[in-house]
């Protein structure tokens, strides 16, 4: 556990609370006081979290770890005690999986409501319904009884597991509640899913099981995902029971950084977890979504609007997601707002519904030609005479060319003229910018590639944006003109001396600067 937050090396004679959030100092303190007075071993009853944030060290641990903490004596030769062994678990993964089941359990057996009344209304047609909400967090949570394990009762279904089954939420839910889970099953599904269920409940880890699970009046084959249910404190308090998997979360803070993430999302993207953890939210979005989820992350962390963190709503958008091979992932994030080790920071929870890809839904045509490349036609030997057929001339297609902002400004040459036609809705530096396309500028061009004065802006923090409009605006959220945009570039030696960063490949010599750096 200690490597893994510092070289081993580094942190001999450094003080223990110095790798314990500061929240949480004054809690472990007193545990180890307690210890060394009295020779009694003691387990924290709250979660701790271990940070790794001191620059000196050569080694240190991608994020931040949560974890359950246990202080035992150590003794000398003599039998005294002379010092206290420190045993942590990291809970990070189980916590946000307990997080993630309890936020999707929480919507008692309702539809995710959607931010965007078309999407509401797409999601509501009678032909998509079923095909795309039964994707939303299809699973079941299940108590365990240890004595009589066929009578485990089904403590919580969502809405997506009521579809997937062919029950109606609204009239069947409280007699689901009632049942055993194992009466939905086959005969000869009964002993593989009991065994599962109990490595599960003993060793954590998931399992897989093909069943027979009533759906409507019919047995139809289905594979079971068996996960632990955790608790807050990271022990198994039952098994959640997914019809297609783990769910897929994460967490992410104010400044637009990814803090954790399930097993399922890595897999959903495509990295490594260590590749996803740490990095910018935007890294892994599309340039069409980040509009709308940058709008409603912003609109999530607003302490103007929502004073009290209890006072949030949760937001429900969709977000076409960009795997690391390239291929699109199209999804809804449930959102909402949890609580963090940092007290000066905000954090937020996204549970990743991923779904089928349904061009007419959302999303660019050639998207969906990238997330399902149509299969090549096998040759057949034809019937009589042995030879192979000869295939049919391929029609011309017409090539839909989907250029970026970025690719679009290209005509411009100038740093400041090239900025504001990306920013620009039309990328036209003789239209207006807007305050929406202000913050759709944010959200697409990263810090790094940013002018100076921009570099630092929180995207997702309104106040902060907003004061900075109002800078280059002259004090106004009314549309700013380039005019208006240059004189306030100009105002800086850092931005009118600026090669225009790495984003400027197209001049000769290309940009190279980046603003933190000047």
């Amino acid at each position: 556990m200690l490597r893994s937050l510092v070289g081993s090396e580094m942190c001999i004679r450094d003080s223990f609370s110095r790798y314990v959030d500061k929240v949480n100092r004054r809690e472990v303190k007193r545990a180890f006081a307690r210890v060394l007075a009295s020779g009694q071993a003691e387990k924290l009853k709250s979660n701790i979290t271990l940070i790794s944030n001191d620059f000196r060290f050569g080694i240190g641990a991608e994020h931040d770890l949560l974890a359950r903490l246990m202080l035992s004596p150590k003794y000398d030769i003599h039998g005294n005690v002379d010092g206290v062994i420190f045993e942590a678990k990291d809970i990070s993964n189980e916590k946000l999986l307990a997080d993630v089941y309890a936020h999707v359990l929480a919507h008692d057996g309702q539809p995710l409501l959607f931010a965007e009344p078309d999407e509401e209304d797409r999601y509501n047609a009678p032909n998509m319904e079923l095909p795309m909400r039964e994707h939303h967090g299809p699973i079941i949570a299940l108590g365990y009884d240890r004595v009589n394990p066929r009578g485990t009762e089904i403590k919580a279904i969502s809405h997506a597991a009521m579809l997937k089954l062919k029950m109606d939420p609204t009239e069947e839910m409280d007699r689901v509640l009632r049942t055993p889970f194992i009466d939905m099953l086959g005969p000869g599904s009964l002993d593989s899913f009991l065994q599962a269920q109990e490595q599960v409940v003993k060793k954590g880890g998931y399992e897989v099981r093909d069943c027979h699970i009533q759906v409507g009046d019919k047995l139809v084959p289905m594979a079971l995902t068996l996960s632990p249910w955790y608790d807050d404190m990271g022990q198994i308090q039952g098994t959640v029971v997914g019809f297609e998997g783990e769910l897929a979360g994460f967490s992410l803070d104010s400044d637009g950084f990814i803090t954790d993430c399930t097993d399922a999302a890595v897999f959903h993207l495509g990295y490594d977890k260590q590749d996803i953890v740490g990095v910018e939210l935007v890294t892994f979005v599309d340039p069409d979504s980040l509009f709308l989820m940058g709008d409603s992350i912003m609109e999530l962390f607003d302490d103007e609007e929502y004073p009290s963190p209890e006072m949030v709503p949760d937001i429900v958008v969709p977000v076409t997601l960009v795997r690391e091979s390239g291929r699109m992932v199209q999804s809804s994030w449930d959102m909402t707002r949890i609580p963090g080790p940092n007290p000066d920071m905000k954090y937020a929870m996204v549970v990743l519904h991923k779904e089928k890809w349904l061009p007419s839904i959302r999303g660019r045509d050639k998207q969906g030609e990238a997330m399902e490349p149509a299969p090549e036609p096998k040759p057949s030997v034809s019937d009589g005479h042995g030879r192979l057929p000869k295939p049919a001339p391929a029609k011309k297609q017409k090539e839909s060319v989907h250029l970026t902002p970025f690719e679009k400004a290209e005509a411009e040459t100038e740093a400041v003229r090239y900025h504001y036609a990306v920013m620009q809705e039309l990328n036209d530096c003789n239209g207006g910018c807007t305050f929406n396309d202000f913050k759709r500028y944010l959200f697409t061009v990263q810090k790094e590639y940013r002018p100076w004065g921009l570099h630092t802006t929180n995207m997702f923090m309104k106040p902060a944006v907003v004061k900075k409009y109002k800078e280059i605006s002259g004090g106004d959220l009314g549309p700013i003109t380039f005019q208006q945009w240059e004189d306030w570039w100009n105002t800086a030696d850092k931005r009118s001396n600026w090669d225009g960063g790495e984003k400027m490949s197209h001049v000769d010599p290309p940009g190279k600067q980046n603003p933190f750096d000047l």
